[in-house]
């Protein structure tokens, strides 16, 4: 399962390594490959945890309350920027509360219903310049 989701994503997967040092490091998120009925299973083990599914093989595991939107505040809040002055862009389940922060949140044209649903704007698809698209829609170049 790992192979066909790192697939998805253009992923190469790391050789497996000795894993026995991991308490000695904080971890601050897990991609796990997995479908959604053995993510829950590992949150049952993982309770200060909550997931954010980029695909139906992949998740993001992070902090209870975490979240793009958490990153993208506390870098605006380091340089004094607003809300109403950040852009951000998504294609995956994992962006939706990213893109409804943001000042202007622009989805992917190749992410589903529940992501563009929560945009401001979508655009196409991240094979297609779409990033681009949406900067010139904006004035942005």
């Amino acid at each position: 399962m790992a192979r066909e989701g790192a697939a998805l994503i253009n992923l190469d997967l790391p050789e497996p390594t000795d894993i026995s040092d991991i308490p000695n490091h904080p971890i601050l998120q897990l991609i796990f490959f997995g479908n959604i009925e053995q993510e829950e299973a590992v949150l049952r083990g993982m309770p200060a945890c909550e997931a954010t599914r980029w695909t139906h093989l992949l998740c993001d595991i992070i902090p209870r309350g975490g979240g793009k939107h958490i990153g993208i505040q506390k870098v605006l809040d380091h340089y004094g920027f607003a809300r109403e002055e950040c852009m951000a862009f998504g294609d995956g389940d994992n962006d939706i509360t990213m893109l409804r922060y943001a000042g202007i949140g622009v989805a992917m044209g190749n992410a589903d219903a529940a992501v563009k649903a929560a945009a401001d704007y979508v655009t196409t698809g991240t094979d297609a310049s779409g990033i681009a698209k949406a900067l010139r829609h904006f004035g942005m170049l």
